[in-house]
């Protein structure tokens, strides 16, 4: 560590989860006492849950309890649930629960959306790294399934900032879509999107991929099956051509792609069904938008013709999160 009174920096070790440290050059480089920066333990996670080590709050004007630089008891337990992430199957007849799948150190598997009545799409998240490959989960397959020999339908390793994906409307293809990020020039997480971009379809439980519609120019950020001949995904430039940015519609054979309104930029953050995001008899869209700075944002809600035209918002305000549920039928 470099300071005032000794402006050449030293490498420094702990050996008790950032409570204190002392230099390397006291221990030898390699064998029980070499210089190692933090102590191992499952996958890391004996550092994250020793109360009194270095952590960086994330909004501690925001959340309550999350001031200060040490880690905090409430930082340790939070930690330790999300050590403990399971999938769980409801039995909505008798409010029993069943774990399909145990939680694994280090990984995260989420649920997306159902596939049929007994699978399920679920996503896999790396610490400190976004979801990057999509399996389906069986739960005819019974209890504490092995997550080893969960069935691996996509890999999105190769653009893990930028991938989105659906089932089809019949419930028989998958379509995905991956654009280009670039890597972030001030430190981890993603820098600028933009093109090329894909869109692509293959057998729902995995398969060679087909392209649908491709553009060199614009970043799809997100994709769902509507209906059983239209696609909508929003198209998400940081850099290149950001005039084309909005909410577009395609057919799913890649015909006739048309930009339905440009103020848009989140779809349903919660479901998948065709009803989350398209009225029930698929002649209008819903949609999110998320501006203002991030200290002090603002969330708007508005829906439009699935044939363009200008869209109508029922909803803004700011610093309250508005999220769109779905449609439903009066």
């Amino acid at each position: 560590a470099k300071a005032r009174d000794r402006p050449k920096p030293n490498l420094l070790r702990t050996t008790d989860g950032g409570r204190t440290w002392r230099p390397c050059g006291a221990y030898s480089p390699v064998g029980a006492n070499s210089a190692q920066a933090l102590p191992k333990w499952n996958g890391g996670s004996l550092y994250w849950l020793r109360p009194g080590t270095i952590r960086l709050p994330p909004w501690p004007d925001k959340l309550p309890f999350t001031r200060g630089t040490r880690r905090g008891v409430l930082d340790v337990v939070l930690y330790a649930g999300w050590l403990g992430t399971a999938i769980y199957l409801l039995n909505v007849t008798n409010g029993a629960l069943q774990v399909e799948l145990p939680a694994v150190q280090t990984l995260t598997f989420a649920p997306r959306t159902w596939l049929d009545n007994t699978r399920v799409y679920v996503t896999l998240e790396r610490t400190d790294s976004p979801p990057t490959i999509l399996y389906i989960l069986d739960t005819s397959k019974g209890a504490n399934q092995n997550s080893q020999n969960l069935q691996k339908v996509f890999d999105g390793s190769s653009t893990p900032f930028c991938w989105d994906f659906d089932s089809s409307y019949d419930t028989t293809k998958l379509f995905t879509t991956q654009c280009t990020v670039d890597p972030n020039p001030n430190g981890p997480g993603a820098g600028n999107y933009h093109g090329p971009s894909v869109i692509n379809v293959r057998p729902a439980t995995g398969g060679s991929p087909t392209s649908v519609y491709t553009r060199n120019d614009l970043a799809f950020t997100s994709v769902r099956a509507v209906t059983s001949s239209i696609l909508l995904f929003t198209v998400g430039n940081t850099s290149g051509v950001t005039s084309q940015n909005g909410l577009w519609r395609v057919g799913t054979n890649g015909f006739n792609p048309v930009r339905l309104t440009s103020t848009g930029n989140q779809l349903n953050q919660f479901s998948q069904f065709p009803w989350s995001n398209v009225s029930r008899n698929g002649s209008q869209y819903v949609l999110g938008i998320v501006s203002g700075s991030p200290t002090s944002p603002t969330y708007t809600l508005e829906y439009g013709s699935m044939s363009g035209g200008a869209p109508f918002v029922f909803a803004s305000i700011t610093n309250v999160q508005l999220l769109v549920v779905g449609w439903t039928t009066m």
